[in-house]
């Protein structure tokens, strides 16, 4: 019976697997090459996520528009990455990962550069927009190039550090961003990541070679299978959409706290840049935190209620604290970092759990994990922002929301996992 995706063999593909049995640690250049390339875009795509925001209010200042516009800058970015993450990694296993790589990350490079001289805010919204699209092509097309040089306990060990790298752009992108704001003004971040960009796309372009070694051809029924599959998984959606809605919690706090510091308590750009910093800090110690606790066998349905309580708990005391003395920096410091903290542990443990649900569709399950979260956290601040409030107002409702809307998607999951 003929399998229902026909194989073309790519002439002289080499044979790119861990060669160096004797030690495992080492890499062959191959390898290094692939693995510094991808290290190196994903690093790119972090950092265009945050790294403009301490300029947001600076940017619609600059085009006269309305505070709250500037949401779209981040969002228009995020839900383009989303969508095009549904067939950006199909379509490499039918035309080759290496020219896709490197002509998306060249457009991305271009397309930033083009952003310093923007005429409107629309004008400047498109633009993110083609950087998403590019972004959801290298960013996806990357973790491919992986899978196709590592194996077993090496891929898992460098996924693992993409995921470090990846959570390198909310914590140092702002802290950067915000001090080339204060001194330079906003079309510098984008010079500046259109440069640092534009160097990365001329190394893959480069020295990063075709690792692809068997193209597949277009088979439109075994694509509609594979996502039919996935997506009549209702507690499959449910989860991925819980995951995004945490995701959120950044994408709107980078969105209205660079308003409320800035405009609200007159605080420079650098400053809300340190700020952005701390909350990164506290995301990753979540992450570490978890790790612990799944290490030391310490995780339970007890430790994930207590989370939620905390998660949910400060967004309720900032209301609380809020509505008695009114907006204090301290407040909007202290009880985003217990979000962010708290976040962070609940986004791994929903995305893990809906991973598993679909595994025997990986490739698949990891597009639509990545498209519904990214959106829904692009999605959230856009839709906020047209709220008819002060975006101290907007944040606070959020982060609650936000946090009970994950925990009541996530009811049913987790009677299911400790039935205890």
């Amino acid at each position: 019976m003929k399998h229902p995706i026909d194989v073309i063999r790519l002439p002289n593909s080499p044979i790119l697997k861990n060669r160096y049995l004797d030690d495992p640690n080492l890499m062959n250049a191959q390898q290094k090459t692939c693995f510094y390339s991808v290290f190196a875009l994903t690093l790119a795509l972090g950092f265009a996520v945050d790294i403009m925001v301490p300029s947001l209010p600076a940017i619609t200042q600059h085009f006269g528009e309305n505070d709250h516009s500037g949401s779209l800058i981040v969002s228009s970015y995020l839900m383009a990455y989303a969508i095009t993450q549904i067939l950006s990694g199909y379509i490499s296993d039918v035309l080759g990962r290496k020219w896709l790589c490197s002509v998306s990350a060249i457009l991305f490079s271009i397309s930033l550069f083009m952003c310093a001289h923007a005429t409107s805010l629309d004008q400047l919204i498109t633009l993110r927009v083609v950087q998403g699209f590019c972004a959801g092509f290298f960013g996806v097309i990357g973790r491919a190039v992986l899978a196709d040089v590592f194996e077993g306990e090496e891929l898992s060990k460098h996924f693992a550090t993409l995921g470090l790298v990846w959570a390198m752009g909310p914590i140092i992108a702002p802290f950067i961003g915000g001090h080339m704001q204060t001194w330079f003004g906003w079309q510098s971040v984008f010079y500046f990541l259109s440069a640092m960009s534009g160097v990365i796309a001329l190394f893959v372009t480069v020295v990063l070679t075709e690792t692809l070694k068997e193209r597949i051809r277009f088979n439109l029924s075994t694509l509609v299978d594979s996502y039919s599959y996935v997506l009549t998984k209702d507690q499959f959606i449910r989860l991925t959409i819980a995951a995004g809605m945490v995701y959120a919690i950044i994408s709107s706090f980078n969105v209205f706290a660079t308003y409320i510091f800035q405009q609200g308590f007159d605080k420079s750009a650098d400053f809300y840049g340190q700020v952005s910093l701390l909350m990164g800090v506290f995301w990753l110690s979540g992450q570490i935190f978890y790790r612990h606790l799944l290490a030391k066998k310490l995780w339970n349905k007890q430790w994930l209620m207590r989370i939620y309580g905390a998660g949910i708990g400060s967004g309720v005391l900032l209301a609380i604290c809020f509505m008695a003395f009114g907006a204090k920096t301290w407040m909007f410091i202290a009880f985003p970092a217990i979000c962010f903290f708290t976040a962070s542990i609940i986004y791994i443990h929903t995305f893990v759990y809906a991973f598993s649900i679909v595994s025997k569709k990986a490739g698949t399950a990891s597009s639509l994990v990545g498209c519904i979260s990214a959106f829904v956290a692009g999605a959230t601040p856009a839709l906020t922002a047209k709220a008819p409030f002060e975006p101290t107002l907007v944040l606070i409702a959020s982060m609650v929301i936000l946090f009970i809307g994950n925990w009541l998607l996530n009811l049913s999951s987790i009677k299911q996992r400790y039935p205890d």
